[in-house]
């Protein structure tokens, strides 16, 4: 009798998974078709949650770029995605598609990207890119080598088809093994990827609760009732706008980020060999890239004290160093000279809808006369 339980119990319970799966789909394909209209409009995937979206957006992409138009791509972290710039034709792929109409132009740039994750979209779309425009923000170079977790979005990456193996991790003993899946663990989910309900949970949760997980959801409510909330910065203000409150916050996050958790070093640091796969990646597929620096505000960094620039030139030296050493050009725009008036940032690194098309425009001006030169764009 306890065997004919456990039988009709596995299999009631394997019939409410496929009905659960079943009523998934459709909530997914209208998030699907929310994300393909509004990306294929504004070249970026919406704001609300990249994270969630990025990988419906990839999946069109793959099928959906026939190479009727050369792609051009921008990979990067929030300065590249544009996450205070309200309108995407103000970033610098938006600037880019607008003066060069015979070229597809993507913006897969992703907010809190690291080395890894971006790694993790510029392989899962570079059979499909022809041009990478690559952005290296020194946040990220700092975030890279402090943070013990090597990936910042797990899930991405393991709907991507996690390229980062954690082989890699051994040479960096203060980096958490286990942030990246071992093999049984990889095995067993490439089964379960086969379930909506399982892949799409992440979809599916911020479907429902707008937040990636329920537990998120959990923490974000008893925070509420608390009372330990802090009301948001206005992500589109100016930072010369902003009350005095606001400007604390975001000085005292921004030398939190950029202070290393101990000195740079070439030979122990994760973030640049995760730039060293990541040119050998574009060496493998035989791709045209340029990378470039993301503009601090020189004039508020210089007054508030934020930043170490010995540190800077030491670490983005070291960066431009190997980049170039591959035969790759490398665009420097802090050379403790202000490219981007101070009163068009909204913070020390992300730029208001203004500053950001002046950006645009600049990088524009930089890299198509050497694309015309190359014969790549049409002179």
């Amino acid at each position: 009798m306890l065997k004919s339980q456990l039988v009709v119990g596995i299999l009631l319970a394997a019939i409410g998974i496929a009905v659960l799966d079943q009523l998934a789909k459709p909530v997914v394909e209208e998030m699907r078709t929310h994300v393909i209209s509004y990306a294929e409009r504004e070249l970026r995937v919406p704001p609300y949650d990249a994270v969630v979206y990025t990988p419906l957006w990839i999946e069109h992409l793959r099928g959906e770029l026939d190479g009727r138009k050369p792609v051009i791509g921008f990979f990067g972290s929030s300065t590249v995605y544009g996450s205070t710039v309200k309108k995407s034709q103000n970033t610098a792929a938006g600037v880019f598609q607008n003066g060069l109409q015979d070229y597809r132009v993507v913006n897969l740039g992703l907010s809190g990207a690291r080395f890894t994750d971006t790694y993790t979209i510029l392989q899962s779309i570079i059979e499909q890119v022809d041009i990478v425009i690559f952005e290296i923000n020194y946040g990220m170079t700092v975030v890279s080598d402090n943070e013990p977790e090597a990936i910042a979005y797990p899930t991405l990456a393991g709907k991507l088809g996690y390229p980062i193996k954690r082989e890699w991790l051994a040479p960096f003993p203060d980096k958490n093994e286990h942030s990246l899946p071992g093999g049984l663990h990889s095995w067993i989910a490439s089964g379960l990827d086969r379930v909506t309900l399982y892949r799409e949970r992440d979809v599916l949760s911020y479907y429902l609760f707008k937040t990636r997980t329920p537990k998120e959801k959990i923490r974000r409510e008893l925070a509420k009732q608390s009372g330990k909330t802090t009301p948001a910065d206005p992500m589109y203000k100016a930072y010369d706008s902003m009350t005095k409150e606001s400007k604390q916050r975001i000085d005292q996050g921004f030398r939190k980020l950029y202070t290393w958790n101990k000195p740079f070093s070439e030979e122990d640091s994760f973030g640049l060999f995760m730039i060293g796969k990541t040119l050998d990646l574009l060496q493998r597929h035989n791709k045209k890239a340029f990378f470039y620096t993301a503009p601090l505000d020189y004039s508020l960094i210089q007054n508030r004290n934020l930043l170490q620039w010995d540190d800077y030139e030491r670490v983005m030296g070291v960066y431009c160093s190997l980049v170039e050493s591959r035969g790759y050009p490398f665009l420097e725009f802090n050379r403790r000279t202000p490219v981007i008036p101070h009163h068009l940032y909204r913070d020390p690194t992300h730029l208001t809808d203004a500053g950001s098309r002046q950006f645009g425009e600049i990088l524009f001006r930089q890299i198509v006369p050497q694309l015309k030169e190359a014969g790549d764009v049409s002179a």
